[in-house]
């Protein structure tokens, strides 16, 4: 996932900490939902060259949705590679995403880096258009507007990632494989206009940024992955972006 409230470019920009990479703690390999995928983008900024790695979900065969964060683009940025199958590190300091699509992203024009609760993201929400139509994997749904409002506390929540399988000098050198947990919500009022606050113990982690937060059993994705204030080990609280607000809806939408 990510797991600090601001945004480092340690050669990526997918909120991070040092320690241990685990993809989704307390998961299990995913096998229901394809439609999730891995991103990576070579990048560089200020005389530093890295790559950014996040995760996100198809909405249709070629929108793919993440988190602003992960991927803010800037002039003669290489486009997203977005891969349902993994990346492989044949060396140091390369990455190949495996049967990779391109794609080529818009951030939210809202997005906030930290702008929001506890100086997180706000608006953190970023769609890449893809070169070449998914229409095999399915996709995920978008939740009815206001819809969260009905969660309380305690209630299950699916996640799903890709999670980071390496690290090296705290930077992330290789996406994990597609993990998938249950996770609940941590409080109800902490279910605010922009978050929904979840456990992360079992739920996402470093890598994880991007990826969907599910109705339980559906395909219905109610929020994104955003940060979180817990520790390397990934047992705090993470904040999601709700899906659910009229004005994240027309922008994806409409992207």
């Amino acid at each position: 996932m990510r797991l600090r409230l601001t945004i480092v470019f340690a050669l990526l920009a997918a909120l991070c900490v040092a320690g241990s990479a685990f993809p989704v703690v307390g998961g299990t390999t995913d096998v229901g939902h394809a439609y999730v995928g891995g991103a990576i983008q070579l990048q560089t900024r200020g005389g530093r060259t890295g790559y950014e790695l996040c995760s996100g979900f198809l909405i249709s065969p070629t929108k793919f949705v993440t988190a602003a964060h992960c991927f803010q683009s800037g002039a003669g940025a290489a486009p997203i590679q977005v891969t349902f199958d993994g990346v492989l590190r044949p060396q140091p300091g390369v990455l190949i995403a495996l049967n990779p699509i391109l794609g080529t992203v818009v951030n939210n024009p809202a997005f906030c880096p930290a702008c929001g609760k506890n100086a997180m993201p706000l608006n953190d929400v970023a769609v890449v258009t893809l070169e070449t139509p998914q229409t095999e994997r399915g996709q995920a749904t978008l939740p009815a507007v206001g819809s969260n409002d009905a969660l309380g506390s305690g209630d299950p929540v699916d996640v799903v990632g890709f999670g980071w399988s390496d690290v090296s000098h705290k930077v992330p050198t290789a996406l994990g494989t597609r993990q998938f947990a249950t996770t609940r919500t941590v409080s109800a009022g902490v279910l605010g206009d922009n978050y929904l606050a979840l456990l992360t113990g079992p739920g996402a982690c470093q890598g994880d940024s991007g990826g969907p937060d599910l109705l339980p059993g559906t395909n219905v994705v109610v929020a994104l992955t955003t940060s979180g204030n817990g520790n390397p080990d990934c047992n705090g609280i993470q904040y999601s972006q709700r899906l659910d607000t009229p004005t994240i809806q027309s922008f994806i939408l409409g992207a």
